[in-house]
């Protein structure tokens, strides 16, 4: 952990401290306290995050050194200087102030950066939200999830790799249950316990469920559009589950139909053998598979949506179905809304301004749901 090393603190992470807000008008502490160092900047302080031009413009006050209050000031005084060293190259607090450290090697006098400045600059560790991938009629006693495991290089530093905080926490744990010696337990250390007779582990880790509005119709018998390009797709392997229970329960389901966005089918089309059985249990089903990079010409999900216009136009004002879309918000989900305003003035015989309003009260009846990410 390089925030630990930067602040002397590897070794005193099960320390037990006390902490207080220094702001008098918040009442609610930053944190359970009393708490540890190791807890604390595991679950409670974002340290991945990059310091922030006005905490590196605080530390000029904190130089002890010619070398490091010149970096420093230019840091804070040059914002492109700022972009590139710091943004860029994502550069964490903890990696900061261990190139400070570098540069007062051999200094007499070393620059201490106040924990607490550090701490509250940083701000809390934020949850991250997944859509749940099953359905509780199906999967009781377990949530799915569906996540990409986030790794990449900065465009200015090649040998640099970073990682997606939650994605690799998570990829860390289904190791660890699953093949502990690939399980990376230098960067994350989790609380399990093992069951000596089954030899098996059990994780703790914390989780919450938070309600959306994001669900199925009430009656099942009403048609369905799903799109969900990717990761997008997530909630919607738990909807097909829901109906296959439903029909499988004897209850009359009305049309199902998803599309799904991948790269290549030998790539990255997740569940892939999965979705032909379970959407054969479900009536009226439907699935189109938009392949991006299989052919010369890049095939999207809104490609296939224009391609099928007609059965869903029928879906949708004669049916009265509902649309789900799920994914990317900046251009997926601004295209595939465009297919529903052309529907309506193709097929439905709209002006431009009627078929904007027409889709508009989809959504108000919310029978237009949106999952949607930048």
């Amino acid at each position: 952990m390089k925030f630990a090393e930067a602040f002397g603190l590897k070794d005193k992470l099960d320390t037990i401290i006390s902490v207080e807000s220094l702001d008098a008008t918040q009442t609610k502490k930053p944190c359970p306290s009393p708490t540890t160092y190791g807890t604390l900047l595991r679950c409670y302080v974002d340290i991945c995050s990059a310091p922030s031009r006005q905490f590196i413009g605080d530390l000029i006050n904190y130089a002890r050194s010619p070398a490091a209050l010149e970096y420093i000031t230019v840091l804070a005084n040059d914002t492109e200087k700022y972009s590139y060293d710091v943004t860029a190259h994502r550069l964490t607090m903890g990696e900061f102030y261990l190139k400070i450290q570098e540069l007062e090697k051999e200094a007499s006098e070393k620059t201490e950066v106040p924990l607490n400045l550090a701490v509250e600059s940083l701000g809390r560790l934020l949850p991250r939200y997944y859509s749940i991938s099953s359905s509780n009629k199906m999967h009781p006693n377990a949530v799915h999830v569906t996540a990409s495991v986030l790794t990449f290089t900065p465009p200015k530093n090649p040998e640099r790799v970073v990682k997606g905080l939650f994605t690799n926490f998570l990829l860390s744990a289904h190791q660890l249950l699953g093949d502990p010696s690939l399980c990376d337990a230098s960067s994350y250390k989790f609380a399990y316990t093992k069951d000596e007779e089954s030899n098996s582990l059990k994780l703790t880790m914390p989780i919450y469920i938070r309600k959306s509005n994001f669900r199925l119709p009430k009656s099942p018998q009403v048609p369905i559009i799903m799109v969900g390009p990717g990761t997008g797709v997530a909630p919607f392997r738990g909807f097909v589950q829901e109906r296959a229970m439903q029909a499988d329960n004897g209850e009359k389901v009305g049309p199902t139909v998803l599309f799904f966005g991948c790269r290549r089918r030998d790539e990255d089309l997740m569940y892939g053998e999965e979705w032909d059985h379970i959407m054969s249990k479900v009536p009226n089903s439907k699935m189109h598979i938009a392949f991006s990079r299989e052919t010369e010409q890049k095939v999207y999900v809104q490609h296939l949506i224009q391609q099928e216009r007609e059965s869903l136009w029928d879906l949708i004002d004669s049916q009265k179905g509902s649309i789900y879309v799920c994914g990317d918000a900046k251009y997926m989900a601004k295209d595939v809304n465009q297919c529903f305003i052309n529907m309506a003035l193709e097929l439905g015989g709209f002006s431009e301004e009627a078929a904007q309003a027409y889709v508009k009260k989809l959504r108000a009846q919310s029978r237009y749901q949106e999952d949607v990410w930048a």
